[in-house]
């Protein structure tokens, strides 16, 4: 996948999608710097246009395949999938303590 480094990337994570990340807004450099740091996601590293940046990470990946499972292999570590069922559970003890 190609995608901003928003909310979406924890989506694309908790389902292993390898990923050619943009971070297109401030907020989310940090978020795009530590997930490439780790391997997870792919980073575009070129300083002339977009364009390039995507073009050469593209044939990276599709020259290392290897690298590709790798960034699943990460991703599931990172994110199990489980957040609404955390959420909804805590709402729950809330709420009964709240009775």
């Amino acid at each position: 996948a190609i995608g901003a480094s928003g909310s979406s990337t924890w989506d694309r994570c908790c389902l292993g999608l390898p990923t050619i990340s943009l971070a297109i807004a401030d907020n989310q450099k940090f978020a795009n710097k530590v997930l490439g740091e780790k391997g997870a996601i792919k980073l575009t590293r070129s300083k002339l246009s977009l364009a390039f940046g995507l073009q050469k990470a593209v044939e990276e990946l599709i020259q290392d395949s290897q690298q590709m499972a790798k960034m699943s292999e990460i991703c599931f570590s990172l994110i199990d999938g489980q957040g609404v069922n955390r959420i909804t559970s805590t709402m729950k003890q809330l709420e009964q303590k709240l009775r």
